[in-house]
């Protein structure tokens, strides 16, 4: 088959996705021509935050959750399923997808919950899954296969999945993908819809929970017909293991430190050459039918554990009986991040957002990794061995770091304490006044530290770490500004709110002229501590009449440039109303 340098070119695209370069195996006629006596299913789960939108007062992904298990629990795996999700493990990560398990591998229970544990949190990848299912279900290799996606919106990761089917289904005509657009409106129907009829596939429109129930039984039949109108679907039973398929010819190990075990063939995606050519790309798994066989030799390999960051390079020797000598080092471990935000033990924060740094030589360099913890989940994050700049951010008012040593094959677990309380102040003019000021600038000041962390105007709360703070309160005016600081400790789970009492005094001025001229300037002149003179204290421009604000004591008004007016004092309590007339 020969295809344009477009189609080329959006294929790479699709496989690059993955660490990938290249089709799984040269492919000619007689291989597209391919009719396997069974389809081959990879159902698609939307695990986008997105999903936590409502229906009848029930979130999308519960009503899924439960459809999806009821499919699970009834399918016969004569026909072989295979289950992925994405955007359910990390925030705004276009490559959180999971391959939960290849068409013909693991139980009835494992999928059953392993789909009850989603918790949306992501993105919505939909070209990128659609491209993996492909490749992990043997799309380019002339299988038949169909694809089952359950959505409720549009990609978000700057791809065409429209565009990436047909890249597909040109390759393969045995290839369709179905789509169940749920709760999605007319824009999202017609991309979702695109992905269906582009490749032969149905497309069913789901509202509501009864909805979509119906439109997974009736892509069941679609999938599971034998071409003679005959189904397996609904013949299963929660017992009833998933039967394997003809045993793996190949299989391909990493570990994660030299001494370590190997890890599952299905938690490493691998780019494989040969010679200084591509030889497969994919999950550890090759099977006897794949194009891809594995002679004896030494091959140079790229592999990716799981969808994370960690990444190795090197080689790998496969012997005479075509199995793997050895595993290749992938130098990695774990972080496991909590975020405890009260006094009770292990209370972790319902979300908090982790960013991970590597530090070389004691520079710290750009971020490689994040994580997210969702409704209190700890967050586990693989990186390759070394140390790293770790920082949390809860609602990004509530921040810290730390620095981290990762050994090969170390799982650490790191607790960040950020037991907060909250400061709202409540701010007086004076002892005997009863009603809040309301308006004002407040701002926090760490004990010992130059930095501050800014509350805004007055009436905002702050959540804040525990500790002993500055707590600076800015009032202004028409005419005149009155700060001052108070100390305050915040602790864990407290709410901080005063009162804060400011000594300050508010009066009304009105300066007119005998002639009926303009007023241009008035400018507020306080006494100082010492006695020593007068200091401008605020300055109205084109306002001969507002609101002024001082400290108790004596004052002056001076009018443009003329000489300073009489003084007048003023008292706690007390808001005057001061009048001039000038010449």
């Amino acid at each position: 088959m020969s295809l344009s340098p477009p189609l080329k070119r959006l294929l790479l695209a699709t496989l690059c996705s993955f660490g990938l370069s290249a089709l799984p195996g040269p492919l000619n006629a007689q291989e597209l021509a391919s009719d396997p006596e069974k389809r081959t299913v990879m159902m698609v789960l939307d695990g986008s935050n997105s999903m936590w939108g409502q229906i009848d007062g029930e979130a999308k992904i519960s009503i899924a959750k439960t459809t999806m298990t009821d499919l699970i629990r009834d399918w016969d795996f004569s026909t072989p399923m295979g289950l992925m999700m994405y955007g359910h493990r990390r925030k705004d990560d276009c490559n959180d997808i999971e391959i939960i398990s290849t068409p013909g591998f693991g139980d009835r229970q494992t999928f059953i919950q392993k789909v009850q544990s989603v918790s949306p949190r992501g993105k919505t990848p939909i070209a990128a899954s659609l491209g993996l299912a492909a490749v992990s279900t043997g799309a380019f290799t002339g299988k038949k296969v169909d694809i089952v996606l359950v959505s409720d919106g549009l990609e978000t990761c700057q791809r065409n999945p429209c565009q990436e089917v047909q890249v597909i289904k040109q390759l393969n005509v045995n290839f369709r993908a179905h789509v169940i657009g749920f709760d999605v409106n007319d824009v999202e129907f017609e991309q979702l819809q695109c992905i269906a009829t582009s490749t032969g596939g149905q497309f069913f429109r789901a509202n509501n929970a009864q909805e979509l129930k119906e439109a997974i039984t009736n892509t069941v039949a679609v999938v599971t017909d034998d071409g003679a109108g005959n189904t397996s679907a609904g013949q299963g039973n929660d017992s009833s293991p998933v039967p394997t398929q003809e045993d793996p010819s190949t299989l391909l190990y990493g570990k994660l430190c030299e001494t370590c075990d190997r890890l599952k063939p299905l938690d490493v995606n691998w780019n494989v050459l040969k010679d200084g050519i591509q030889h497969h790309a994919g999950l550890g798994v090759i099977y006897p039918e794949d194009t891809h066989q594995f002679a004896s030799g030494s091959y140079d390999v790229t592999a990716r554990l799981f969808n994370s960051t960690a990444v190795a390079k090197g080689k790998i020797e496969i012997g005479e009986d075509g199995q793997q000598i050895g595993a290749l080092n992938l130098n990695a471990g774990s972080i496991t991040t909590f975020a405890l935000v009260s006094e009770d033990d292990k209370q972790v924060a319902e979300t908090a957002l982790y960013k991970f740094y590597p530090v070389v030589n004691g520079e710290v360099g750009s971020e490689i990794a994040s994580a997210f913890n969702n409704q209190g989940a700890p967050a586990e994050t693989w990186l390759n061995a070394g140390r790293y700049k770790v920082t949390v951010s809860v609602g990004g008012n509530v921040t810290d770091s730390t620095e981290i040593e990762l050994a090969a094959g170390e799982q650490v677990e790191h607790t960040f304490d950020l037991r907060s309380g909250t400061v709202a102040p409540k701010v007086f003019l004076n002892a005997g006044a009863k009603q809040e000021v309301n308006f004002g600038f407040l701002t926090l000041f760490p004990e010992g530290s130059g930095n501050k962390v800014l509350i805004g105007n007055y009436g905002n709360e702050k959540t804040v770490k525990p500790g002993r703070y500055d707590l600076e309160v800015v009032m202004g005016s028409t005419l005149g500004r009155v700060e001052k600081r108070f100390p305050i400790e915040v602790k864990p789970g407290d709410q901080v709110t005063g009162p804060f009492v400011m000594d300050a005094v508010l009066f009304t001025y009105n300066v007119t002229r005998q002639d009926g001229g303009a007023v241009k300037g008035v400018t507020l002149l306080s006494e100082r501590e010492d006695k020593s003179g007068f200091v401008k204290t605020g300055f109205a421009w084109g306002n001969p009449k507002g609101t002024g604000i001082a400290k108790p004591g004596r004052h002056k008004l001076q009018i443009g440039n003329d000489a300073p007016l009489e003084v007048f004092e003023l008292i706690l309590g007390e808001k005057p109303n001061i009048t001039i007339e000038v010449q």
